[in-house]
């Protein structure tokens, strides 16, 4: 009897990722998907890929019952049996290329690891305040190029893991915010994106290269869209001043100097790898947090926003945690919310009332139907 691989297949439904069994047979995939007719993906129509994160799936795309239909499948065992079932030289010929085009971007990759590995012998080598030195000048020396990568990687994971919310209301509030806030920046060398994601947890985080997520449950958390903003532009700012870049090799550092001097290639690359999922975990420290409030602040401020917004979210936050004794996953990450808004109240008082510019985006836009979807690519709307 077939194999029948389970996979996730795009096109059907407007929107949104269907679970779905496929079965390599002569002619081409057999896809079953949940709620639709059966239907065939031929062979010579298919156009194959790996995507994912550490490529996880097979992409198989083609047309399909008059639709562009695309199967991700994590089983890659799915490559043998297109070899045993025939499948013709163009689609297996394909395979080999993609095989060739991931050796080369392990080429890039290990240029990363070894920019990585240079910062990794310094800090082993030196005293505390050289290894502090070192980090700092390593950071400047990555390009943003390297840091996007590395920042896509981490994204990649959590939207494998976690729906995006679809409604176009909820994402053109939370682009316009977006929008403002880098037209504010004085300069910036990245690409930001900024999604909704269908979780409960009251948290917001940004990976380097720009990839920001904003979580349901702190639009939930928040009174007005103020303090979501003052949120996002804190941080906007942790990317602009790449503390999470800094995080990294200060963590990775050791580890990655020790796999160094015992040339252990492969163990350089899992030491890269698993620091990038770290990034989601990382505490920022209590300069880093200050420097991005203080930077917020000034860039809600110079954004025509309320620069009040952030510190009135972060005393929320503190006496939620406060009634409830449990700490909100923001805090898990951003420490100190309640010395942090006083601190900060000091700051929007020097800065003065400014050119307000409201929003056409509400709190109640933002709290709208998610309709929720899976998407695997964190650079498409």
């Amino acid at each position: 009897m077939a194999k029948l691989y389970s996979g996730v297949c795009h096109g059907l439904v407007e929107g949104a990722g269907l679970s779905c069994s496929v079965e390599v047979q002569g002619s081409g995939l057999h896809v079953m998907a949940q709620d639709q007719a059966p239907f065939l993906l031929s062979y010579h129509s298919l156009e194959v890929s790996f995507t994912g994160v550490g490529d996880k799936y097979l992409s198989c795309r083609g047309p399909a019952q008059g639709r562009d239909i695309r199967v991700l499948v994590p089983d890659k065992t799915i490559v043998e049996d297109l070899a045993a079932s025939g499948a013709p030289g163009s689609v297996l010929s394909a395979v080999r290329k993609i095989e060739q085009a991931r050796s080369k971007r392990a080429g890039l990759k290990f240029g990363v690891l070894i920019a990585f590995a240079a910062i990794a012998a310094l800090l082993v080598l030196g005293a505390i305040a050289v290894l502090k030195a070192a980090e700092k000048r390593a950071v400047t020396l990555i390009p943003p190029a390297w840091e996007s990568a590395l920042g896509k990687v981490a994204a990649e994971g959590i939207l494998a893991e976690t729906k995006t919310c679809s409604n176009p209301e909820i994402v053109r509030a939370a682009n316009e915010i977006g929008t403002r806030l880098v037209g504010a920046l004085s300069s910036t060398t990245y690409a930001y994106k900024i999604r909704v994601l269908d979780a409960p947890e009251i948290n917001a985080f940004a990976l380097p290269g720009g990839y920001v997520f904003l979580n349901r449950g702190l639009i939930e958390a928040a009174e007005d869209v103020d303090e979501i903003a003052g949120v996002l532009a804190h941080e906007l700012e942790h990317v602009q001043l790449r503390h999470g870049l800094s995080n990294i090799a200060r963590q990775a550092g050791l580890m990655l100097g020790l796999s160094v001097l015992i040339g252990d290639l492969g163990a350089l690359e899992q030491v890269l790898l698993s620091n990038a999922a770290s990034l989601l975990d990382m505490s920022f420290s209590r300069d880093q947090e200050s420097a991005a409030d203080a930077a917020g602040v000034e860039l809600m401020h110079r954004a025509g926003l309320d620069p009040a917004g952030l510190p009135r979210f972060l005393a929320i936050l503190s006496s939620e945690e406060g009634l409830s004794g449990a700490i909100p996953s923001f805090l898990s990450t951003h420490p100190d919310s309640a010395q942090r808004s006083e601190a900060l109240k000091a700051i929007v008082q020097r800065l003065g009332p400014g050119r307000r510019r409201p929003l056409a985006a509400t709190i109640a836009t933002l709290r709208g139907a998610c309709d929720p979807v899976h998407t695997t690519d964190p650079d498409t709307p």
